[in-house]
């Protein structure tokens, strides 16, 4: 494949890669929120950015992705 077409199809996905969202405007965590899905999971933290919840999980991975955004 020629050098140039490889360089054109990566270009925007390394600059999609590159974009960080701004931080989480709330956290919670260390609780039992509940995930209205078929299977009703049970998460202990979520963050929130402009009115919207933008993650779920472990307490742990909530604040790690946190923590990596800023």
């Amino acid at each position: 494949m020629n050098r140039h077409v490889v360089v054109a199809f990566l270009a925007p996905a390394i600059a999609a890669g590159c974009h960080r969202e701004p931080p989480a405007s709330h956290i919670f965590h260390r609780g039992g929120i509940v995930i209205v899905d078929p299977q009703f999971h049970v998460v202990e933290a979520m963050a929130i950015r402009d009115g919207h919840i933008v993650a779920v999980g472990t307490s742990a991975n909530i604040r790690r992705g946190v923590e990596g955004s800023t």
